[in-house]
């Protein structure tokens, strides 16, 4: 029978899809691998747009890639972490650095707008 007119609307309902980690994969010596433990901070006072921004992540990490993350304005320390640092850049990029234990995304909240 094919598909009602309004159907293909329900494959807009699933925003992330589960199960695209492959828990046998091992980073290499030149990645990072986040894993369980890890937190998103956004600082102490993240713009509305960074904060939905981070808790999109959170939310594809968790659904995803099984990873149980949360959105903080504090890293705790001793911890993995991925950091959203507002700093505007020119053109409105972002950078990104990463270390065996933190991502850093950098870069200002009206380029992700």
């Amino acid at each position: 029978m094919g598909e009602t007119s309004l159907d293909f609307l329900k494959r807009f309902e699933t925003i992330h899809r589960p199960g695209r980690r492959d828990p046998a994969r091992r980073a290499h010596a030149d990645e990072v691998e986040i894993g369980s433990g890890w937190t998103i901070c956004v600082g102490e006072t993240p713009s509305a747009t960074v904060r939905c921004a981070a808790e999109d992540l959170a939310d594809y990490l968790r659904v995803s890639m099984g990873l149980p993350v949360e959105v903080v304005e504090t890293a705790p320390s001793g911890a993995g972490v991925i950091a959203f640092e507002e700093t505007p850049l020119a053109g409105d990029a972002w950078e990104v650095g990463a270390n065996e234990n933190s991502v850093t995304l950098r870069g200002s909240a009206a380029a992700l707008s």
